[in-house]
């Protein structure tokens, strides 16, 4: 994910950053819709990983959700959280966060079905003993 630490000094605003990278991951993730093979083609090394966010982890963060970590560095992220239905692209820089509802993209769509199609979007039992 070096291609994103390139260009973020060279964009000017947050939302030119946000966008950007928003671009650049759909269409990775379109082409990896063109892909018979996933594992050949890299898809399981793209981005860094998949987790749940436990509801009420951050503040104003009332529900759980899936979060796809493209990328994280200490100037920036890129995450796709999957949550209630809906999809949404999501960046935060030292500036803040913007996120993106991209439920009605077929690409998001796409990803989300892969994701469950592997067990990924499960919520998580919490032992409670």
């Amino acid at each position: 994910m070096s291609w994103i630490i390139s260009f973020f000094k060279s964009e000017k605003t947050q939302l030119d950053r946000a966008t950007k990278i928003l671009t650049t991951v759909r269409k990775d993730i379109e082409d990896f819709m063109e892909c018979e093979d996933l594992n050949k083609h890299g898809f399981d090394e793209y981005g860094i990983g998949i987790d749940y966010v436990e509801p009420h982890t951050f503040v104003q963060q009332p529900y759980g959700y899936h979060r796809y970590k493209i990328t994280s560095s200490t100037s920036l992220v890129f995450n796709i959280r999957f949550h209630n239905g809906g999809i949404e692209a999501v960046y935060l820089d030292y500036n803040g966060s913007l996120g993106f509802d991209i439920s009605g993209q077929k690409w998001a769509i796409w990803l989300k079905e892969i994701f469950k199609e592997r067990g990924m979007l499960e919520i998580p039992k919490i032992d409670e003993n």
